[in-house]
């Protein structure tokens, strides 16, 4: 499907300016592009306040809410849901087996405006991330699990992303760096999206994304989490092997660990989250305790891993991510499969 969609870089439209982020227009939106939706689902948006822990500042599509309300076991699972939310303060989409009736409880993050300085495109990622796990195929968890239901979720966010503000936002990287590096620091299995997201980051630059249409990108979306979604045995086995190992980022120590980690596995999916973990250092002016020549030395070892391992998405963002570097040898010993990677300048 994405064949007909490929297109130059230079006839793709530049990225826009940043949207204000508004609920209610959002939704007035997803409704125009997916009527089908306005029959069972419900849209809330819970907004903490310092009064009170939490509390329902709007509700969308009246009809529907009103109909999803009248129902005492509905009203009994949307009260769980906003209970978790006031301890979490995290969206949510609410989906109940054996019912058609649907709801998306959206809790913007205020921290978010102090900590990214791309907010309005990060709130428009968690609203567009609750609204792929209603449309997507795999979805809810109760299909395929919890790892292709947040990827096929992810999946649809970065490419209605793609399409809110062109190019490829700068956001979506911080995204896939996130995903990969609650793997590391937090042992969590939860968003274990990160190369679905490089997938579709690397291809932004091919592909018209800008150019499909409502359900196109919701095919599109389970395309990508279909094809580089990882099983959820290869999740779990990420991470309890590299829990723990890249807790603070300005350790060099750390740092060396995980890349020596990331250059002697086998696992696609380790490499990968590995690999998005230590961008950041690579693309750094200075990294404590790295001098130029051991970062020059780590990006080639990297680049030249990830093209033994078939990782065409990895490779390209280690090289954006890293700039020019010194002309790689390669050894007789790596040629095999071994270590004694050597460069020159």
């Amino acid at each position: 499907m994405l064949r007909n969609k490929i297109t130059k870089p230079s006839e793709q439209l530049p990225p826009r300016r940043l949207l204000r982020f508004d609920f209610n227009l959002a939704c007035r939106q997803v409704l125009a592009d997916h009527p089908s939706l306005g029959d069972h689902t419900t849209f809330l948006m819970c907004v903490p306040d310092s009064g009170r822990t939490g509390y329902l500042q709007t509700i969308a599509t009246p009809t529907a809410a009103n109909d999803t309300l009248q129902s005492l076991s509905w009203r009994h699972e949307l009260r769980q849901q906003l209970n978790k939310l006031r301890e979490r303060k995290s969206s949510v989409a609410v989906i109940v087996e054996g019912s058609p009736r649907r709801a998306v409880v959206f809790t913007p993050r205020s921290q978010l405006r102090g900590v990214y300085p791309h907010a309005a495109a990060m709130l428009f990622f968690e609203f567009d991330h609750e609204i792929g796990h209603l449309l997507t195929r795999h979805g809810d968890y109760k299909s395929q699990g919890p790892v292709m239901a947040e990827n096929s979720a992810d999946a649809y966010a970065a490419i209605r992303a793609i399409q809110r503000f062109g190019g490829t936002p700068p956001h979506l990287n911080a995204m896939s760096q996130t995903r990969a590096e609650h793997i590391v620091t937090r042992a969590s299995r939860r968003h274990v999206s990160t190369t679905t997201l490089d997938a579709i980051i690397a291809d932004s630059r091919n592909i018209d994304f800008g150019s499909l249409t409502p359900a196109e990108t919701v095919a599109a979306a389970e395309e990508y989490a279909r094809r580089h979604s990882p099983s959820e045995a290869q999740a779990s086995f990420a991470v309890s092997y590299l829990a723990g190992m890249y807790k603070f980022k300005d350790d060099p120590q750390q740092l060396r660990r995980l890349a020596q980690t990331a250059l002697q596995t086998q696992n696609r999916f380790v490499f990968t989250t590995a690999s998005r973990c230590l961008m950041p250092a690579l693309a750094a002016a200075s990294t404590p305790g790295v001098s130029a020549e051991m970062r020059a030395h780590l990006a080639l070892s990297l680049q030249a891993r990830a093209l033994k391992l078939g990782l065409t998405d990895t490779l390209q963002l280690l090289r954006d991510a890293a700039g020019p570097l010194p002309k790689l040898e390669v050894s007789r010993k790596e040629q095999k499969g071994g270590g004694g990677l050597r460069y020159k300048r």
